[in-house]
């Protein structure tokens, strides 16, 4: 199985981590540990983005913009060397945080990109997307995707409390699920969607078996 994971990595175009049996072995395990295995990706200790000795990551400096009055830095990363600029980071040289990423694969099945937004100091996500390739369809090649797309508001960050377990868990009554009667109005008038419609093609897929209408009627559940 080993073997036909590295020939399909060559015949993507990619380049193989080095034939270590250790590494192999123990590289998607909890056996090594935090040192190899970090918990988030961008970590210093990440090892998408740091990479280890037995399997590097290379880096390249993309450029820079100017957002008011920050300078945002473009990191492209990759474990082929140079990086094609498909997987980054963009970092705020103000307080080095991670505004933006986008990490994807060599051989473009996958990727997963998301956004930040700065709220009095703290960063909190905008917007995350991911694409993947759609494998129902396998005889039309490889241009059909699936996007998911979740837009996020403003955080309210005022009054919140931090629920004590005790009180989270020890509930004396069920929620029942309630009907209610579609506005179909609300999707006219609700902003996050007016400012992010979604796409004619994307509607006709949805559209079909039956009317988007027909389907939340049907699917009037709170």
């Amino acid at each position: 199985m080993k073997n036909r994971i590295r020939e399909h990595i060559k015949s993507t175009g990619s380049t193989p981590g080095p034939l270590n049996e250790i590494v192999g072995t123990y590289q998607h395990n909890g056996f090594r540990g935090d040192a190899y295995n970090s918990r988030t990706w961008f970590g210093k200790d990440g090892d998408r983005f740091m990479g280890i000795p037995e399997l590097p990551t290379y880096h390249r400096f993309m450029g820079e913009e100017i957002v008011g009055n920050d300078t945002i830095y473009q990191i492209a990363f990759s474990s082929k060397d140079p990086p094609n600029g498909s997987s980054y980071l963009k970092i705020n040289s103000r307080n080095h945080a991670i505004v933006e990423y986008q990490f994807s694969l060599a051989s473009g099945e996958y990727e997963h990109f998301a956004k930040f937004r700065e709220v009095d100091g703290v960063y909190y996500p905008e917007m995350i997307r991911t694409k993947e390739l759609r494998l129902i369809n396998r005889d039309v090649g490889t241009h059909q995707m699936d996007i998911s797309t979740f837009w996020f508001g403003e955080p309210m960050t005022e009054d919140l409390k931090r629920i004590r377990a005790k009180d989270a868990l020890d509930r004396d009554e069920e929620v029942e699920t309630n009907k209610y009667e579609l506005d179909s109005s609300f999707w006219n008038t609700y902003e996050l969607i007016k400012k992010h419609r979604l796409g004619s093609a994307i509607i006709r897929s949805l559209e079909k078996e039956k009317s988007l209408e027909q389907q939340f009627k049907r699917n009037a559940k709170d």
